[in-house]
């Protein structure tokens, strides 16, 4: 009972420790303090998402704040669009806000057309002769393992998977990846 508890809680330190560990070394990397993240920047640093550091998008802020001030008589910007249909519309905007560019935080544009690329990178494989060595292992890659990569693969994210390999009885010097486990993340 007292060799249970003692290894719960080490467990639940380990955990602590690896779920400060993330976030503390986002913060090394962007000089940023870690308690001024908040928890939904956590969460995405965690899930892996790609966020701009807070002290740019306080920088942001500012300069949106300081064109904001330096703007404060009503100047007024007229712009002409037209839309799906073909009708031209005229806009005119008074506000600085409202004559900011819309910017995307994704680039789903990117990744929408990877995504409908992933059966070409399956069937469009080689490997360099040049990489190889005689005196190296070779792997030998069951293709269904090989469509799995691609398909759970995303290029917004990074993701791990460890490949289980056996020796050949036929041949020491090679290995066949009988399994690849996609450890949770």
């Amino acid at each position: 009972m007292f060799t249970y508890l003692l290894l719960r809680s080490s467990i639940m330190q380990a955990e602590v420790a690896l779920r400060d560990l993330i976030p503390s070394d986002y913060a090394k990397k962007n000089n940023v303090n870690t308690s001024t993240l908040t928890q939904s920047e956590i969460r995405d640093i965690i899930l892996g998402a790609e966020i701009t550091p807070p002290s740019q998008q306080r920088q942001q802020i500012v300069e949106i704040e300081k064109q904001a001030k330096e703007a404060s008589q009503l100047t007024a910007v007229t712009t002409r669009t037209t839309n799906v249909h073909g009708d031209e519309l005229i806009v005119t905007t008074t506000s600085p806000y409202e004559q900011q560019a819309f910017g995307s935080k994704t680039d789903w544009r990117v990744r929408a057309i990877s995504a409908t690329n992933l059966y070409l990178r399956v069937n469009h494989n080689y490997v360099n002769s040049e990489d190889t060595k005689e005196t190296g292992y070779a792997y030998i890659m069951p293709k269904k393992y090989l469509e799995e990569v691609y398909l759970y693969s995303r290029s917004a994210y990074s993701n791990c998977r460890v490949p289980i390999w056996y020796k050949s009885t036929d041949n020491p010097k090679v290995k066949e990846i009988r399994c690849i486990a996609m450890p949770p993340q």
